[in-house]
């Protein structure tokens, strides 16, 4: 690899539940995983997640005020250590 390979800083490393749940459910299940990562995936606005269904568009719609608590989203730059 080339570059910097130092620790952001301020970096803040996610709760081990959280790759338990990833990798131990979600990706065990490749339906469930699916469907939970199609409904709750997040991308800038520029790339519109493109989806046929009517129901998993419609799942999107009614997660959107929780998404907050999964993704953050960047202010000018940096990540907001409280709400990591």
């Amino acid at each position: 690899m080339v570059g910097d390979r130092t620790i952001y800083p301020g970096w803040v490393n996610v709760t081990d539940v959280i790759p338990l749940v990833a990798f131990g459910v979600l990706d065990r299940n490749y339906y469930f995983g699916n469907l939970f990562y199609s409904v709750f995936a997040y991308m800038e606005d520029f790339f519109q997640y493109k989806e046929p269904s009517i129901g998993r568009r419609f799942a999107r719609i009614l997660s959107d005020p929780v998404k907050s608590l999964f993704f953050q989203k960047l202010e000018q730059g940096e990540l907001d250590t409280e709400l990591n």
